[in-house]
């Protein structure tokens, strides 16, 4: 009774949202299937003909458009929500603001059959520019930590967001390369139920915060964007009635994208890290479903897939059903997206799968455009030819916005960075060293280091590390890290390099190259 009464609510928008995808198709449009050919049925199409080999789901049922664009199945009401099509490659949808207009509110109490149509344009995207970000965060919260009154500076989180973050994302995709359509993906934690309420910020303001955007964007739902009061199969109520559906999947040029929720929700902000039964099996369908031809495909949800990484490259499983989600992409080359730790890490899953988990938009809550491990604020910036794809982190803000890593060589030791929040200092005495916190850091990357010139071997070794620069903030009470434990600094240890040199009034080089040896940085510094 839950989930109808969920899809009742959601129905109702259906109109409103969708212009092409109701059941009010044009005249010249092919008339509606014969009765009993299913009771939900629709066309999809370009410039009025029919295109053929669409995927269509309601999320149990995985079909594809016959010759001539038109599709049918039986759905069961009592669970579905909404219709959503796979966009094939070459195509985009209209979009509302932001939202693509990919899918249409099933209405669980209609009678007969439920048609929707769907209307697509075409577009090249076998080039594109992947805009990802992750932890906006945005709560309608005011100055000051730790009631709102108090003297701390932090701008209003919709403040910075709009004067900040949304220019910066929004130029990264002006200056797109030539040919290149731009995309966007958000990773979920728009907003922070807790606050829907008090500050009167839900998903309405959040997308009237990103108008500034001006290309189309995909979305995640995180566990913020679940509502806390609820703990049932609602909880996700209003993140469906603005948003969509919490899975799907798009093709853009070579690469088949899947969104998925990986969170069950209890309630309370309590949730298990887990993929259920039901999206198990429409993603098994939906993969059964691509052109075989595609052998790349990206995965973007909330939590990630793994933790507890270490210098080695290391990691402990953290979804529980970590080894029949792997398994289904046997054959794939596979990269997951995730967000939800508000710091940055690359991880090898496999010879073929691989996961990034991207820094915070909102930094350390908005408090300092800085993440709990050092990373600045940012987005992630993936530029797609084919299938080769580069990645580079964007930072934003007036103080971070050019770093591409954090070099620490003043005072430092091999001590430096050991204690976290809350310690007076570092412990004394260890030898002259230097730290770089780089974050972008890949498992496969290689490191060649000199000393006045001339090539060294066994001085930089890979350690872990809290960020001084983000602990002092916290020491200094810049931000609220006592109250709110996820803003503390945490320690890190799969991008952090620590070079203790042979002579410590030596000029040092470090050469940073990436796995296909070419070479990405070149750091320059010495001990001071």
């Amino acid at each position: 009774m839950n989930r109808i009464l969920n899809c009742l609510s959601l129905a109702v928008l259906a109109s409103s949202l969708f212009a092409g995808c109701s059941s009010d198709s044009p005249s010249e449009a092919p008339v509606p299937p014969p009765a009993g050919a299913g009771d939900v049925c629709g066309y999809v199409r370009c410039n009025g003909q029919g295109l053929s080999g669409v995927v269509v789901s309601d999320g149990v049922n995985v079909v594809k458009t016959d010759a001539a664009g038109y599709y049918s199945f039986t759905c069961d009401l009592s669970s579905a929500d909404f219709v959503r099509i796979s966009v094939p490659s070459g195509y985009e949808t209209s979009r509302d603001g932001m939202l693509p207009a990919f899918y249409a509110a099933i209405d669980p109490a209609a009678q007969g059959v439920q048609r929707f149509d769907f209307d697509l344009t075409a577009a090249d995207n076998s080039r594109h520019l992947l805009l990802v970000m992750a932890d906006v965060h945005i709560s309608g919260r005011k100055p000051g930590y730790p009631d709102d009154g108090g003297t701390v500076v932090a701008e209003l989180d919709a403040r910075q967001c709009r004067d900040r973050f949304i220019p910066r994302i929004a130029s990264c995709a002006a200056s797109a390369p030539e040919g290149y359509r731009v995309y966007g993906l958000n990773l979920g934690d728009m907003t922070h139920s807790e606050y829907w309420y008090s500050k009167n910020y839900s998903f309405p303001q959040y997308i009237e915060t990103m108008k500034g955007i001006g290309f189309p964007v995909f979305h995640a739902i995180g566990n913020h964007d679940y509502c806390h009061k609820v703990a049932d199969d609602t909880a996700d109520a209003q993140y469906k009635a603005a948003l969509g559906p919490t899975y799907y999947s798009f093709n853009l040029g070579s690469i088949h994208y899947i969104v998925l929720d990986d969170m069950v929700y209890k309630g309370a902000n309590s949730y298990a890290a887990r993929i259920d039964d039901r999206q198990m099996e429409w993603l098994r369908r939906d993969l059964a479903a691509m052109d075989p031809a595609v052998r790349d495909v990206v995965v973007g949800m909330h939590v990630p897939t793994v933790s507890g990484l270490q210098t080695d490259g290391s990691y402990k499983k953290a979804l529980e059903n970590f080894d029949e989600f792997y398994a289904l992409f046997a054959g794939y080359n596979l990269t997951v997206l995730s967000g939800h730790w508000h710091h940055a890490h690359s991880v090898r899953i496999g010879d073929t799968a691989s996961e990034y988990i991207l820094p915070a938009v909102c930094g350390t809550w908005w408090y300092e455009l800085l993440c709990n491990d050092g990373t600045p604020a940012a987005f992630t910036a993936f530029t797609v030819d084919g299938t080769s794809v580069s990645r580079r982190i964007v930072p934003f803000g007036e103080t971070y916005a050019s770093e591409r890593y954090r070099v620490y060589n003043k005072g430092v030791t091999t001590n430096t960075g050991t204690v976290g929040p809350g310690t007076s200092a570092d412990p004394a005495g260890g030898s002259p060293a230097i730290l770089v916190n780089l974050w972008e850091m890949r498992p496969d990357w290689t490191f060649t280091c000199y000393e006045n010139g001339v090539q060294t071997s066994g001085r930089l070794t890979r350690v872990a590390r809290y960020d001084p620069v983000h602990r002092d903030f916290c020491n200094q009470e810049l931000i609220g890290w006592e109250r709110y434990s996820w803003c503390a600094t945490v320690r890190t240890a799969d991008h952090w390099l620590q070079y203790v040199p042979e002579d410590p009034a030596a000029s040092v080089r470090i050469t940073v190259a990436n796995q296909k040896g070419s070479l990405l940085h070149v750091i320059d510094t010495k001990i001071e």
